[in-house]
């Protein structure tokens, strides 16, 4: 499964992002720590949209492929392969899913989320049904 960048997603973080920045704005703390911590959350956000939104890291999961029970194959933007298990406390919905993986040489975990925009429909409906008859 191919994944493509979420126009959902990028809504949703967005708003957490100016809703955080904003609230930076309300409190009433002096103004270089206000400017320093919009710094932090702006530069967050920038990382999150690179991994996660735009897919454009060299370490973004950009395909999955699930081999059988819960063994998957996770595909980076620079091409290398990582056999990864799918982790219980992996979060499916109806239009979301959050993935985690342990990758089972150097026990590293990964996440991945997954809006129902990011796949064509029909590939959404096959991950969820793989997900939960794992």
């Amino acid at each position: 499964m191919l994944l493509k960048p979420s126009k959902y997603l990028f809504l949703l973080i967005t708003a957490l992002y100016l809703g955080a920045v904003i609230c930076v704005g309300i409190i009433l703390i002096p103004w270089y720590f206000k400017t320093l911590i919009i710094a932090f959350v702006c530069t967050h956000y920038y990382l999150i949209c690179r991994q996660h939104l735009l897919l454009l890291n060299d370490n973004a999961i950009v395909k999955l492929i699930w081999l059988e029970g819960q063994e998957w194959k996770l595909i980076t933007k620079d091409r290398s392969i990582t056999y990864a298990n799918l982790q219980g406390n992996s979060f499916l919905s109806g239009h979301l899913a959050i993935l985690n993986f342990k990758s089972q040489d150097v026990k590293h975990k990964s996440s991945v989320v997954i809006c129902s925009d990011s796949l064509l429909q029909q590939d959404f409906r096959l991950l969820k049904m793989q997900i939960l008859t794992c």
